[in-house]
């Protein structure tokens, strides 16, 4: 029998749909933003806190025991999965894995950027195995240092793996499977090690690793970034030492120039150049929520393909926990004769979801273009002048790239929102599971157990529909920030210029929120 959750009440829903309408309507009527530079506050320079910042960023200790401590939790969760029970709800391989750190690694990314990166355990295994070193130069014979190809130098690998491990999990019921959760993160290690060993850098990270690119593009909507504490020094800086490295320490892995940095997208806080800086000039600083994905982040297609690929992924998630989810896959197995597979339907519904939303965005984008053009033309005949380099100015592929940033925010606070019921209702038992990691002896739930579990929140259900109604609002209103600075600086445009891009948040939020209302299956 399957369990479900209760959905967001029908009151919280409403006033997510009333805050949407209030902020449509500013949206349209409000004048173009400032496209100038945001205020930042370098975390060093605070009183009494800076010192202890300073001396974190400097100090290799602190963040070599996370390092540890994190890859050690990494092997435990491995060998809980082969060795442990396979009750996926009393092994901490499944519970840890699915249940508490791919929801939690979200609100990581909101509050310490790519940080997350910087105590990866598949980027300590592979430093260890490979480089047998944690920042110090390597001089290991068994690296080979192959350049990667110029067409490997983007995010398609990485988007390809996404929609793997996307298809295995939910294709193959990872969530439920100790074992296999176990062999994924075996997997993703070896990879990671290859990379390491075969390609110079951290190739890996910067262009194959799913949970990486997920982090760096997140990280855009981020408060905090890793940037230089004085711009000026770096603008004398002649030794770049954050890019080349020193002696002894590594150099940027990612190929950045901390003085010329404007995103943190491939950035991995892996702590070379706060180790390297002869100035100690690098540190965390604080910005404005959302700032680089509005004005610094320069778009490309790959990273575009992934942003709306990610959306349409953490909408497929929550889509398969619906009750209506069950009768559609079979639906379309018997549609196709019921002798296939039904991995091969799962697989076709999939693409079709992942496709959906890119497909519905090209439309939006294109109305956008077209209305555009129409303007253009307009205004060029009313001023009897000629619309010199307008197809140049407003390609399709330079407006879908430039507004694909919107999808962001959709996707970021939603993923926040929906894990938010998961974490809170499927995690009661934790601190018994830490006494009993391997699940040894263990029974499954029965269902009156299966039901109080459910039903004993770790916090009130109040306060939870109070929270995803908050992250739902919060979520839109920076989506609708993002239009207006991305719609500014591709053409100055402004209110109804933008109403298709408008209209494109509205179809997603609004889809989401009707899934947040329905009941949804448990996890595990």
């Amino acid at each position: 029998m399957l369990m479900l959750h209760l959905g967001l009440s029908d009151v919280y829903a409403l006033i997510i749909i009333s805050a949407i309408m209030l902020m449509n309507v500013w949206f349209l009527f409000s004048s173009a933003p400032s496209s100038s530079q945001e205020w930042r506050l370098s975390l060093s320079k605070l009183p009494l806190a800076g010192p202890l910042f300073t001396y974190m960023m400097t100090h290799t200790w602190v963040q070599l025991s996370l390092k540890i401590m994190v890859a050690a939790t990494f092997l435990l969760i491995m060998a809980a999965g082969v060795f442990g029970t396979q009750i996926a709800s009393k092994n901490i391989a499944t519970v840890l894995t699915w249940n508490i750190w791919w929801t939690c690694i979200v609100f990581i990314v909101f509050f310490v950027g790519t940080s997350w990166c910087g105590v990866c355990p598949w980027d300590t295994f592979s430093n260890v195995v490979a480089r047998q070193k944690f920042w110090l130069r390597s001089k290991s014979r068994f690296l080979l240092n192959i350049t990667v190809p110029k067409s490997f130098r983007n995010v398609w690998l990485a988007f390809v793996f996404f929609l793997f491990f996307t298809w295995l999990e939910i294709g193959f019921g990872l969530t439920d499977d100790p074992f296999n959760t176990a062999m994924l993160c075996l997997f993703i290690s070896i990879l990671a090690i290859g990379g390491m060993l075969f390609f110079e850098d951290r190739a890996f990270c910067r262009y194959a690793c799913p949970v990486g690119r997920t982090i760096g593009f997140y990280s855009q909507l981020s408060p905090v970034e890793l940037r230089a504490i004085d711009p000026d020094i770096c603008k004398e800086c002649k030794s770049l030492a954050c890019y080349h490295g020193t002696d002894t320490v590594q150099n940027c892995t990612s190929n950045l120039v901390v003085g010329r940095m404007k995103e943190s997208t491939y950035c991995t806080s892996c702590g070379n150049c706060t180790q390297s800086c002869p100035e100690q000039n690098v540190s965390w600083r604080l910005r404005p929520i959302s700032s680089e994905a509005k004005l610094d982040a320069r778009p490309h297609m790959d990273e575009s393909i992934f942003i709306i690929g990610l959306l349409s992924t953490t909408m497929f998630h929550a889509f398969t926990m619906l009750p209506i989810w069950e009768p559609l896959l079979l639906g379309v197995h018997n549609f196709l004769g019921g002798f296939l597979p039904i991995i091969f339907s799962f697989t076709l519904i999939l693409i079709g979801f992942i496709a959906l939303p890119i497909l519905l965005f090209w439309v939006f984008v294109k109305l956008t273009q077209l209305m555009w053009f129409y303007q253009a033309e307009s205004h060029a005949k009313k001023s009897n002048t000629i619309a010199v380099n307008i197809k140049r100015t407003l390609s399709l592929s330079k407006l879908f790239s430039g507004f694909a940033f919107t999808a962001l925010p959709l996707a970021f606070f939603y993923h926040l929102a929906h894990n938010l019921n998961h974490l809170m209702r499927e995690n009661t038992n934790f601190i018994e599971l830490l006494g009993n990691p391997f699940g040894f002896y263990a029974k499954p739930f029965n269902m009156m157990e299966k039901h109080e579990q459910m039903m004993n929140l770790v916090i009130p259900q109040d306060v939870v529909g109070v929270t995803q109604t908050v992250l739902m609002i919060v979520g839109f209103w920076i989506t609708l920030q993002v239009i207006r600075y991305r719609g500014y600086k591709l053409y100055q445009a402004a209110g109804f210029k933008l109403l298709p891009i408008l209209l494109f948040a509205n179809t997603i939020i609004l889809f989401n929120v009707w899934m947040m209302v329905q009941p949804m299956a448990m996890r595990m």
